[in-house]
Parts: structure tokens; sequence; C-alpha cells
């Protein structure tokens, strides 16, 4: 057998080989790229729509509160009616127990 019946690699396929391989792992890097910006659109996405429901919870907490100021400033004026009632019952009814 002999040593020499197998060619050398030459500079062309030695460039050859290189350029392939190097198209090939740009191939994979570029469909990786495009893979995680898909992702990263998706998770944009949904930031998008957590900031709307954020916004829409802060619009209904600030309704509650605009609510709860309005309910204690009924609650005092159904206290001092109330108050009011039982002066009046007192003074028609003088022996009138609480």
């Amino acid at each position: 057998m002999n040593m020499k019946s197998k060619k050398p690699a030459t500079e062309p396929d030695h460039i050859r080989d290189t350029l392939t391989n190097v198209v090939s792992v740009v191939g994979e890097t570029r469909k990786a790229v495009k893979t995680i910006d898909h992702k990263v659109d998706e998770v944009k996405s949904d930031i998008a729509e957590l900031k709307a429901e954020v916004a829409e919870v802060k619009s209904d907490v600030a309704e509650l509160k605009v609510d709860i100021v309005e309910i204690k400033n009924e609650q005092v004026e159904t206290r001092k009616d109330i108050a009011r009632l039982e002066l009046l019952i007192r003074q028609l009814i003088p022996n009138a127990n609480n």
C-alpha cells in the first residue's frame, strides 16, 4: 500500500472546507438569533399586556378610593341624622330610653 495514494489536501480544498464550516455555523447562529428574537417579541407583548392590566387595576383602585371617601362622608351624615333624631325623640318623649 502506497502512503501517497491519498492526495494531500490542497490549499483551495482547505479554504473550501473552512468556508463550508463557517457558513454552517453562521446558518445555525442566524436560526438561533431568529428564535431568540421571536421569544423576545413574545415577552415584549406579554409585558405590554401586563402593563395595560396594571394600569386598569390602578384606575380601579383610584375609583374605589373615591367611593370609600364618599361612603365615609355618608356615614358621618347618617350619624348626624341619628343624633338629631335621638334628640328629637328625647324632646318629644321625655321619658324615652335610648
